[in-house]
């Protein structure tokens, strides 16, 4: 965890800068990959220097034309994406560097932050814009030029990288939007409603059940803000409860996501129950009893993740049908299926595993032989799955497919 202090004679960035945030605790986490950069209210993400990953597909034509073909930030008021723009920003960001794209971008999102620290704003947009030219895939800074753009007070263009982030649905992204919650860069934006639905911010309340609860209500927020969740000390809840209690507002399909994040976070420990009583500008609150209820046993605590298999090459050979399949280290996977008619299936694109699923998106090609003819291709793009996984730590289960290392 990555912490920072704003310096004392750094001036403000706009009026809403001088206010106290609404969450005083930053809690941004840096990723294997990132080492964040926390300046009072400005947060940045610097991507670390890593070997590039394997080469695939081309840099396609769109890059250019939906990044923007010139580097100076936009002089035309905040402006939104058309969707078609849109959707090749996300597609061209699913492709792997080539050559030295990666480094370029890295250098020049580098560049972008240092005149971030320095308030160069227009700059460090201009920095993260070429960057993003170069990579459309660097994550990092995409992120960044959104926290740029959102302090330049530009949103719609903000949210749309955020967008991009949101549209690929792969593990880094999301993981972004989450942190972007507690970024005081986009405290301005918290009420928006666009940023609500991209980044799943909903307020959250702790509150203390009777005297004795008051001295959990600090650890229980921490525990809270560890996982991105906005966590705020509210007032005393009228009743006492026996264990903690998540109340969320019924019918609030919002609230009940938020619900489930935190159900995630802190498990069989709470009990989560619908009030009727709670609104739109107060729809989550976790009431702490005087004590946690003792956590549920498990079976295997060192159970085996899917994830051990990521890096592995893995093989299945089911009804007629090979199946190779390499989840990648760097969010892009390659799945082939060959049948023994002669027909072959390639799949490349990203994964990302949630709530025991393996979540694809990519792009499908079809080979089918001809006798007398030329082998039929046809190439279909933007398809999504989701495969129920698990392991034994041999195996790797996909639905009814098994996969083992090769």
């Amino acid at each position: 965890m990555a912490w920072g202090c704003k310096p004392a004679n750094e001036p403000p960035r706009h009026e809403e800068a001088v206010v106290a945030p609404d969450v005083s605790m930053s809690t941004t986490t840096a990723s294997d990959d990132a080492a964040v950069a926390a300046l009072g209210s400005l947060r940045v993400v610097m991507h670390e220097d890593r070997p590039a990953g394997e080469q695939a597909q081309a840099k396609p034509t769109v890059r250019a034309e939906a990044e923007g073909t010139a580097s100076e930030e936009p002089a035309s008021e905040d402006r939104r994406l058309a969707p078609e723009a849109l959707e090749a920003l996300i597609e061209a960001a699913r492709v792997e560097p080539t050559g030295d794209a990666e480094a370029t971008a890295k250098r020049l999102n580098a560049r972008g932050l240092k005149h971030h620290k320095r308030l160069d704003l227009s700059q460090a947009i201009t920095e993260y814009r070429s960057a993003l030219r170069a990579w459309p895939g660097h994550l990092y800074a995409r992120y960044n030029l959104a926290c740029a753009l959102q302090l330049r007070r530009r949103p719609q263009e903000s949210f749309d990288q955020l967008a991009v982030l949101n549209g690929l649905k792969d593990r880094g992204g999301l993981d972004l939007l989450r942190e972007a919650r507690l970024d005081d860069d986009f405290k301005a934006a918290r009420p928006d409603p666009r940023f609500r639905k991209l980044t799943g911010y909903i307020p959250v309340e702790v509150a203390a059940a009777s005297d004795t609860a008051e001295a959990r209500i600090k650890p229980v927020r921490a525990q809270l803000l560890d996982v991105h969740v906005p966590a705020t000390i509210g007032e005393r809840w009228p009743k006492p409860v026996a264990d903690d209690t998540l109340y969320v507002r019924g019918e609030d399909a919002a609230a009940a996501d938020m619900a489930d994040e935190i159900m995630d976070a802190l498990g069989s420990q709470v009990v989560r129950q619908s009030h009727a009583g709670l609104g739109p500008k107060r729809p989550v609150v976790l009431v702490v009893a005087e004590a946690a209820r003792a956590p549920e046993q498990k079976a295997d605590s060192t159970a085996p993740s899917p994830e051990t298999f990521i890096g592995v090459h893995l093989t299945c050979e089911q009804d007629g049908a090979l199946h190779r399949l390499h989840l990648k280290e760097r969010r892009f996977f390659s799945w082939e299926t060959r049948h023994e008619d002669g027909r072959r299936i390639g799949r490349t694109g990203t994964y990302y595993f949630l709530r025991e699923k393996l979540h694809l998106d990519f792009q499908e090609t079809t080979e089918t032989p001809s006798e007398f003819e030329e082998p039929t291709i046809e190439v279909h793009r933007g398809k999504r799955e989701h495969h129920s996984v698990s392991t034994d730590g041999v195996t790797l289960q996909l639905g009814d497919l098994s996969f083992r290392k090769r």
